[in-house]
């Protein structure tokens, strides 16, 4: 993987192999596909426990460009354990080396961790993109990074939280239920969000796009899956009842989650 020199890459796009690590095609006309595009870093966007998220603008000799998201893991999460304890068999290490690297926290250990919460972030957004669920298009999966859609407009200005802007009970309602659909659409493929709430929705033309996706978890296989869903169903609830959106029971929201996920 390139590094950035003076805020300059050659575009990453040819060092990725087709189906594994490429989003799902077709791709969005928007999308910049040249191998001979370059890649400008255009500043952080915002900064994590997990990771920093930078502006990244990619263009193409013939002038056209595009914005995207590059989201970087730290080499020291606060919160690795998610990868083992929250998310069950979704993260098992198959190697000796790989589990002795990670608990020495070798060199080796450090990038293999990196790489496991990018390419966790990155199968998710693509299993939920390709189900019609609102997240932002995934780009490319590679070493720690994860390249997606940038969900903000063409001067590199983000798009508002949910939390961030001043919601009437129409907006509230209508929000909640684009939230709740994508929660029981992930549901329906068997798995929660795991840290839902109104931090990590963003508002674009008025719709819902959810983001930060690296601690799904699988709801039948991970013990802690049901209580995850529920953690969900009551953030997201309560905040945008509260602002008068009409909205279901937290526990009636949990009941048609598990049911979904137990009839798929």
């Amino acid at each position: 993987m390139s590094e950035f020199i003076a805020g300059t890459r050659p575009s990453q796009w040819a060092q990725t192999t087709p189906g594994r690590t490429l989003g799902p095609e077709q791709h969005p006309p928007w999308l910049v596909t040249s191998a001979e595009a370059v890649e400008h870093e255009r500043g952080v966007v915002r900064t994590g426990k997990e990771a920093e998220a930078y502006l990244i603008e990619r263009v193409a000799p013939d002038g056209g460009s595009c914005l995207m998201l590059c989201k970087r893991y730290r080499p020291f999460l606060p919160t690795t354990t998610m990868l083992t304890t929250n998310n069950g068999d979704d993260r098992k290490v198959a190697g000796s080396r790989e589990k002795r690297a990670l608990a020495r926290r070798t060199r080796f250990g450090i990038g293999m961790e990196k790489s496991e919460w990018a390419a966790a972030e990155f199968r998710f957004l693509r299993l939920f993109y390709e189900a019609g669920l609102a997240v932002p298009y995934p780009i490319q999966y590679l070493g720690h990074e994860v390249v997606m859609e940038w969900i903000g407009d063409d001067d590199g200005q983000a798009c508002p939280r949910v939390c961030d802007i001043d919601l009437d009970p129409g907006l509230a309602t209508h929000l909640y239920e684009q939230i709740t659909d994508f929660l029981i659409g992930a549901a329906r493929l068997g798995y929660a969000h795991g840290d839902l709430s109104v931090y990590n929705v963003l508002v674009r033309h008025g719709d819902a796009v959810i983001i930060d996706c690296p601690q799904v978890v699988d709801i039948a296989r991970n013990p802690l899956g049901s209580s995850l869903l529920e953690r969900d169903c009551v953030n997201v609830t309560r905040w945008l009842a509260e602002r008068g959106a009409t909205a279901r029971d937290p526990q009636e929201l949990l009941s048609l989650a598990i049911a979904e996920a137990w009839s798929s």
